[in-house]
């Protein structure tokens, strides 16, 4: 596309070449064309920096280091439980009728 000038300067070029650094020239532009096509998508970013700290969570199960608990037999201990040994654990139910239940014995290490 041509580019076109024109002098601005009411006392004349002083011998200065059309740019767009000189006072005394102006550039005349043509007609603004249609936008063009989206261009590729760039590379990812760096990453943000790290977030605050979130809120306290709930209190755990309340066992220390040492803690026994005895479950049924069929159960999976919780985490960080080692098993200690198994019985049969012998009671009434509520209707009063005697019941008998397998259980082991884990202790939190």
């Amino acid at each position: 596309m041509p580019a076109f000038w024109i002098e601005v300067n009411p006392k004349g070029s002083h011998g200065n070449l059309p740019t767009l650094a000189s006072a005394d020239w102006a550039h005349i532009a043509g007609p603004a064309s249609g936008t063009g096509p989206a261009g590729p998508q760039g590379p990812a970013g760096l990453m943000g920096p790290m977030g605050p700290v979130g809120p306290q969570g709930p209190a755990g199960l309340g066992f220390v280091v040492g803690s026994i608990v005895a479950l049924p037999a069929t159960q999976a201990p919780p985490a960080n439980f080692t098993l200690i040994g198994a019985s049969s654990l012998v009671y009434t139910d509520s209707s009063k009728h005697w019941k008998t239940l397998s259980v082991k014995y884990y202790t939190l290490h």
